[in-house]
């Protein structure tokens, strides 16, 4: 037996003697400890014996746990897939929107270089710079229906991988 666990005997042979004999002062001074030292040592030993719960067996419970859940996987990617959806419908249509406002501030600048409102260079300067502005949601349009594209690639190719045989994978 190592010390330590000489040690520990020793502590415990004192906590049992005290809990025998239900006198601490008496143990105390059998054993020549004082009453404080007892005192820590009992709540340090009450402090362990405390239950604790392995990391395997909280694992275990956890595992149960999610096992009891049960949710739809296909309407679960279903209904993800409308939200993004809708989300990319959304961003394409304040896109065409913007689009659409720029095309017709240009077309009443026109109007009024025409009706002589507005002179040629100006026309020509705020033209110029619109028709910059204007293609920024254009590329976004662009961007977002080659997206939408895209994720329609994806979901095809998942729901049919979902759908083979399983030899076929």
């Amino acid at each position: 037996m190592s010390k330590d666990q000489c040690e520990i005997t020793c502590k415990l042979r004192i906590l049992q003697h005290a809990e025998e004999t239900g006198h601490v002062a008496k143990t105390c001074r059998y054993f020549g400890v004082g009453r404080s030292s007892f005192y820590r040592r009992r709540d340090a030993y009450a402090e362990c014996r405390r239950k604790y719960v392995r990391e395997e067996v909280l694992d275990q419970a956890f595992a149960n746990l999610l096992d009891q859940l049960h949710f739809n996987e296909v309407a679960a990617l279903k209904a993800s897939h409308a939200d993004e959806r809708r989300e990319h419908e959304q961003a394409i249509h304040r896109s065409q929107v913007e689009y659409k406002r720029s095309e017709d501030r240009l077309h009443a600048m026109y109007l009024d270089k025409l009706d002589g409102r507005i002179d040629n260079a100006f026309h020509d300067r705020m033209s110029a710079q619109w028709r910059t502005e204007q293609t920024r949601p254009l590329r976004e349009i662009e961007r977002m229906v080659a997206l939408r594209n895209h994720i329609w690639a994806m979901a095809s190719a998942f729901w049919n991988w979902r759908e083979m045989p399983a030899g076929c994978l």
